[in-house]
Order: structure tokens, then sequence, then C-alpha cells
């Protein structure tokens, strides 16, 4: 008789997941998710800023960019 472990059973009972789609990519989610998703056309971010300094040496560099991924919130599973 074999011996299985109730570890995934107990982890996934009652718990409801969902296959979503998006930018072509599958991504399995369950309610109160948070992930980051290629980018979704909409409203975009503040941009970020990269400052790199030496001191006493003259050296200062300042970098701006813009993420490529937007982060979606999971609020409910219908």
């Amino acid at each position: 008789m074999k011996c299985i472990s109730l570890t995934f059973a107990v982890l996934n009972f009652g718990i409801m997941l969902a296959v979503v789609k998006i930018a072509g990519q599958q991504f399995k989610v369950k309610a109160g998710d948070s992930l980051y998703v290629p980018h979704i056309e909409g409203k975009s971010g503040d941009k970020v800023i990269a400052f790199k300094m030496k001191r006493r040496k003259g050296f200062r560099k300042k970098h701006g960019h813009r993420t490529h991924y937007t982060h979606i919130k999971v609020i409910d599973i219908a």
C-alpha cells in the first residue's frame, strides 16, 4: 500500500484557482494574488530614477527608465 502525502491536497482544498491568458501568456492565479505581467495599455506609473555617484571624484550618472511590466492585483474570482 502506497503512502500518499496529504500536503498537496490540504493546501489546495477549498481554494479556487483560475488560469488567465494575458498578453499571450498563461498565469495560474487565486484571489488575493498580485503579479507582474507584460505591459498592458493604460495609465503609466512614475519614472524610476537611478542615480550613481562617486564621492570626491566628480563622477555622477543619472538614468531614468520606465518598466515594461504591469502590476495586477487579483481581488476575486467569479
